[in-house]
């Protein structure tokens, strides 16, 4: 009888299952479809009316504090390159 070496029969699997992630796709999807129209007629919300008085203020006030984060992260930025450049003249000024 004769013996064939199994060597030469491995094959590196190089795809990835999907299965499982096309069963979790499946499942949240019915999930969805299911709850959708549930949430849709039991929930009724009036939501406030915003007029352009309340939403100009508060369009300033985001400006200001964007402006003041980018002037702080740059002055900061500023402040770690000078440290660095200062540290790095005194470890090499001592070699």
């Amino acid at each position: 009888m004769r013996r064939f070496s199994q060597r030469n029969s491995l094959v590196t699997l190089s795809e990835i299952n999907v299965t499982p992630l096309l069963d979790l796709a499946f499942v949240l999807l019915i999930i969805f479809v299911i709850t959708t129209p549930m949430l849709e007629s039991s929930l009724s919300l009036k939501l406030p009316q915003v007029d352009l008085l309340a939403a100009v203020p508060s369009m300033f006030g985001y400006n200001w504090l964007v402006h003041k984060l980018r002037v702080l992260t740059v002055e900061l930025d500023n402040f770690a390159q000078a440290l660095a450049s200062k540290l790095e003249t005194e470890f090499l000024k001592d070699e």
